[in-house]
């Protein structure tokens, strides 16, 4: 993920999770199966995905979620959109069921207080949790990098525990440049461009 790629020190590895929460990270379709006839629905249910080709990592990402969801009995129709349209829709809370796009990690609090907390102007599944918005705030005023980092590991447990959000791996991207270009700092993490516009130049 993101996180793993930008922020090494913040990351929880899957093994360091609580084996009840580190559950709903691995890939259980029995287990699945079982709490879909729970929940009432033994033979599944029909739903739809809302997806944006950005780049060819999240439309791929969006086909592997029909796949699995298909394997525990849940038919899902995938429905791409332009980044534009998806953007729209996703914000005004107009997607039917599940929203699956590229996401930010700069800087790592401000941008996931953006995307998790009841205030945040991305909350794309109006996360209401106090708990998440505690952690937030903490993050932001602790100048303790060892709380900090603790801060960060119960909020990455919060939501999992939670499954809010589902996050997959991000696929390696490269950038390329003719000679002339200067300082190409790009990390290909982001759907943005981030600060390294400002930092090229070029040399002829």
């Amino acid at each position: 993920t993101m996180v793993s790629a930008l922020y090494p020190q913040y990351f929880l590895p899957l093994e360091e999770y609580p084996p009840e929460v580190r559950q709903y990270l691995e890939y259980h379709p029995d287990r699945a199966k079982q709490l879909l006839a729970e929940a009432g629905f033994p033979r599944g249910f029909t739903t739809e995905i809302t997806a944006t080709p950005l780049r060819r990592t999240e439309l791929a990402i969006a086909e592997s979620m029909v796949g699995f969801l298909k394997e525990v009995g849940i038919e899902a129709k995938l429905t791409p959109l332009s980044y534009t349209e998806w953007t729209g829709v996703v914000l005004q809370n107009k997607y039917p069921a599940l929203g699956a796009g590229p996401a930010d990690a700069y800087p790592l609090d401000r941008v996931w207080e953006g995307t998790h907390s009841k205030a945040g102007i991305r909350n794309r599944a109006y996360i209401n949790d106090p708990q998440i918005d505690r952690i937030m705030d903490e993050t932001r005023r602790e100048r303790d990098e060892a709380r900090r980092k603790q801060l960060f590991r119960d909020f990455q447990i919060r939501m999992a525990q939670q499954a809010y959000m589902l996050n997959f791996p991000l696929a390696p991207f490269a950038a390329f440049a003719q000679p002339q270009v200067q300082n190409l700092t790009y990390k290909g993490y982001s759907a943005h461009y981030g600060d390294f516009v400002y930092k090229i130049w070029l040399d002829r």
